[in-house]
């Protein structure tokens, strides 16, 4: 028969694994996030996409550096802003847009013969 120490350890084991995975998760959708914001601003822009990728990360992880310190710094470095996946951010971003207008304009047509 197991003692109450065996499954102590057990217990305490999992939860620093559930601890460390809710960590990671966290951490990975806010480099998401700030991944489609940055490609956001650079379609605004019409800029090249690579611009992401070239200038603003190396420059927000100097800035993190000097600012705010390494750990800042090596979370910014999980951000991906290559340039093909800023071009998916940004034609995922126009699909949407798409779509929702679209939606309106059906919804339009459809008050109209409603009313």
């Amino acid at each position: 028969m197991k003692s109450k120490q065996y499954f102590a350890r057990k217990r305490d084991g999992l939860h620093a694994q559930q601890q460390v995975m809710t960590l990671y998760t966290t951490q990975s959708k806010s480099a998401l996030n700030a991944s489609y914001t940055v490609a956001g601003c650079v379609a605004c822009s019409k800029k090249a996409f690579t611009i992401a990728e070239e200038l603003i990360l190396p420059s927000a992880i100097n800035m993190s550096q000097e600012v705010i310190g390494e750990a800042a710094a090596s979370k910014l470095e999980l951000v991906s802003l290559s340039n093909n996946t800023t071009t998916r951010r940004i034609e995922i971003r126009d699909d949407i847009e798409c779509q929702l207008l679209e939606r309106i304009k059906i919804q339009s047509v459809l008050f109209h013969t409603i009313g």
